[in-house]
């Protein structure tokens, strides 16, 4: 269902030629090793066709120190604004070299 929701938000994005940016934030390793592999597959293989056509910044395995997280998965306000600077220049990046 989630899966149905993204497409059709992409969808109207693209009708209404609105630029689609996707993030992953950082999850914390033990809750990652607990998602299953089916799930994190779909996940892999939806970002990959997403980021065929759009800006996709996946950050899902990015290892953080335990200090940055709020819980397994949501980072703590100092975790978000190292996450937010980080993307920011990823997408300072990228649109410098679309240039």
């Amino acid at each position: 269902l989630a899966i149905q929701y993204l497409d059709s938000i992409v969808q109207l994005c693209a009708v209404k030629k609105t630029e689609v940016i996707l993030t992953g934030t950082p999850l914390h390793p033990q809750y990652l090793s607990r998602i299953p592999t089916g799930i994190l597959n779909t996940y892999n293989n939806l970002m990959a066709k997403y980021g065929l056509r759009h800006f996709v910044y996946d950050r899902t395995t990015t290892v953080y120190p335990d200090s940055l997280y709020l819980n397994c998965d949501h980072l703590n306000t100092y975790g978000a604004a190292r996450f937010t600077q980080e993307f920011l220049k990823a997408l300072s990046t990228r649109r410098d070299s679309l240039r």
